[in-house]
């Protein structure tokens, strides 16, 4: 008979491994990973993993929703969006507005509106908000490439730049890490974060909603606005989606696994860059699967490469049967589509399936 392997026996391994290569043997009678590992996956068993009926998934539903609105709360006014027009240009025939979104009272979002050409351009127009990824921001290559191919085919599309990154990073963070490799103007807003009983990731899915109540607030906007994110960008845009049903369809780019995958894998691998996409205290009440499940019946496409192993393939594959799942029980299953693809972890390898996507749903 095979032997099983664990996780706990991989991460020992890889420990010896790596201990191997400079000298050094790990005594695990020290390690602090194994234990929280086990206590994760204890977490994960209390979790609800099943539902064969409608009604039972609603009574979970409520419960559930109630305790992620209160984790992704930020102590911030809840002001009304306010708005500046700061100057408008003309981009490659594409009409381009910089605004200023109010995230609170004296803090604001910069942001770049893409408008379709005048050719396609109707009194009223369906709406994209573009939610970048780490280290992205709203000037970045890709991102901007990807709101002109959307603005094209018609969208009113919004980029901008979330907390910590481009004209928000404070001057800590001139498009490059510090001598540590760590962003300080993170390292400042999670110590401040921490402080305050939230975390970064409240922090940018408020940045998302503010958006989305600016966009819904613009006469050429026609009600109906979309979101699509890559990496942690994808992250922040279903987050965002679960908690706000305004969002009319979501698209998650390399941004699907499982809190538990991460904890059982990456030890072994590598760390991600830093905490930012952790909620804290979720594995209380659920994981990935069940935050995605509340954007249900509402259109959803998540699209992965399975060359991120930042995004472990156990936890995408878990996610996505149980949505799928979910989406079955409401007679959605069309409304949920996933993928596993190779492709390259950019924006530029999968804006053509969002917009393939964007024509179908919204």
């Amino acid at each position: 008979m095979k032997k099983t392997t664990h996780v706990y026996d991989e991460y020992v391994q890889n420990l010896h491994e790596r201990g191997a290569k400079v000298g050094k043997t790990y005594d695990l009678r020290y390690s602090t990973i194994i234990p929280m590992q086990k206590a994760l996956q204890n977490m994960k068993k209390n979790q609800a993993h099943e539902f064969k009926a409608i009604d039972d998934w609603n009574c979970f539903r409520a419960g559930f929703s109630l305790l992620y609105n209160d984790l992704m709360q930020v102590p911030l006014d809840n002001s009304p969006v306010v708005s500046e027009a700061i100057y408008s240009e003309l981009v490659e025939g594409i009409q381009m507005e910089r605004v200023d979104i109010s995230f609170c009272e004296g803090s604001y979002i910069p942001a770049l509106v893409y408008n379709p050409p005048d050719s396609i351009m109707k009194v009223k127009n369906p709406a994209v908000i573009v939610s970048p990824g780490w280290p992205q921001h709203k000037g970045e290559n890709s991102h901007s490439w990807a709101c002109k191919k959307l603005a094209l085919a018609g969208y009113i599309t919004i980029m901008f730049d979330h907390v910590c990154f481009g004209e928000r990073s404070e001057g800590f963070y001139f498009d490059a890490v510090n001598f540590d490799g760590r962003n300080q103007t993170e390292i400042h807003i999670e110590s401040l974060c921490a402080m305050a009983g939230t975390s970064i990731m409240a922090l940018r899915v408020r940045d998302n909603i503010r958006v989305l109540e600016y966009m819904l607030n613009r006469p050429d906007v026609d009600g109906r606005v979309g979101i699509v994110g890559l990496c942690q960008g994808g992250l922040d845009t279903w987050m965002a989606s679960a908690l706000d049903e305004r969002f009319a369809c979501t698209m998650v780019l390399c941004g699907t696994t499982s809190f538990a995958a991460w904890a059982d894998e990456l030890p072994r691998l590598s760390p991600l860059a830093n905490a930012t996409p952790y909620i804290p205290g979720i594995m209380k009440y659920g994981d990935f699967k069940h935050i995605l499940s509340l954007i249900a019946p509402r259109p959803l496409l998540t699209l992965n490469n399975f060359n991120d192993y930042w995004w472990p393939l156990s936890g995408y594959r878990e996610t996505t049967e149980f949505v799928q799942n979910i989406y079955g029980l409401y007679d959605a299953k069309d409304k949920f589509r996933h993928e596993l693809m190779n492709r390259e972890h950019t924006i530029y390898a999968y804006i053509e399936d969002c917009i393939e996507f964007l024509k179908e749903v919204l």
